[in-house]
């Protein structure tokens, strides 16, 4: 992503935090909010990406789909951060 957002000086890039369905709304969206902030220091800091191109926002739990299992790995693909580069076509 760091390359992309180097390539392209009008790309932006998005990332929203998530958090598994365990815990009280307050505690993941805190949660989310610290993951994504991680992500952030990481491309700035180590990277070299401009904080001004980097929107970030914690989105709280992911609820369980219908018929989905509350499992280790069900719950591990919840805890993640998503990355969408944006950029305007030329």
């Amino acid at each position: 992503m760091a390359k992309a957002l180097k390539a392209d000086p009008n790309a932006v890039l998005e990332l929203q935090g998530f958090a598994d369905a365990r815990g009280t709304d307050r505690y993941n969206y805190q949660l989310t909010r610290e993951r994504v902030d991680s992500v952030v220091r990481y491309l700035v800091m180590r990277e070299g990406v401009d904080l001004r191109r980097i929107a970030a926002v914690g989105m709280g739990k992911v609820a369980l789909t219908v018929g989905e299992k509350a499992d280790k790995d069900t719950y591990a693909k919840s805890r993640r951060v998503e990355m969408r580069l944006l950029a305007p076509q030329s």
